[in-house]
């Protein structure tokens, strides 16, 4: 784990990728700088307007890939998009998107098997119904326990609520968290749509009608005994 933990000014925290840089991608045609994918890329229509789940997993592998062989990619949007184009293949939405934490997972799996891949999933659902809803400080622990092992964090908005920087019937990615001594107060930057956007945790979760969730992926690590055992 080598993400970063910073402590600011006025016991500030923030909890952010170790290679943010890895999803900041330049168009070599307009020489704009994205920070990470925009579904609007898709080439085809139907892409374009249910391929914000697809382009949020996209991100997380993009990262993890680049992490993992910092050149195994072109570092700009093309080679993005070949990452998006492939994981749609697996990770296709349905006619209503991809409505749910439980869904996106086992899209994921399916991409991972087909890439002999092996991922250990992180969920965080957030109901409808705000009486079974998570606490913000469970939800604000959860984002930091993801960055903390330097992974972006794929993030579904059925409802923006209050927090008007959020699409409802959305998937975002969080990629940096930071709060005060008050963690209820922290904000995210999230990537959408090729931007960096910064959003309130708190207000999203008060306020929302339907809630949503949080999903990341890491590579498998085997535990290994450090003793043998009789």
């Amino acid at each position: 784990m080598d993400s970063k933990m910073k402590d600011t000014d006025y016991g500030t925290k923030k909890f952010s990728l170790s290679h943010e840089e890895y999803l900041r991608v330049t168009d070599a045609s307009s020489g704009n700088t994205y920070c990470g994918s925009d579904q609007d890329w898709y080439e085809t229509e139907g892409q374009r307007l249910r391929g914000c789940g697809p382009s949020a997993a996209a991100n997380i592998l993009y990262y993890i890939y680049r992490k993992r062989n910092p050149n195994c990619c072109a570092k700009d949007k093309a080679s993005l998009l070949i990452q998006m184009e492939e994981a749609w293949k697996y990770i296709t939405p349905r006619t209503n998107g991809i409505i749910s934490t439980s869904i996106f997972q086992k899209k994921v799996e399916a991409y991972a098997a087909a890439h002999d891949e092996t991922f250990q999933y992180f969920t965080l659902d957030v109901p409808e119904s705000r009486e079974h809803r998570p606490k913000v400080i469970e939800v604000i622990h959860f984002l930091e326990k993801g960055l903390a092992l330097d992974v972006p964090i794929a993030f579904l908005n059925l409802h923006n609520g209050k927090e008007s920087r959020l699409e409802r019937w959305h998937w975002v990615t969080v990629v940096s968290l930071e709060h005060g001594p008050n963690e209820e107060d922290a904000k995210a930057i999230i990537c959408d749509e090729g931007l960096c956007k910064e959003i309130d945790i708190s207000l999203w979760l008060n306020t929302s009608a339907l809630g949503g969730g949080f999903i990341y992926f890491t590579e498998f690590e085997p535990i290994q005994n450090s003793e043998r055992t009789m």
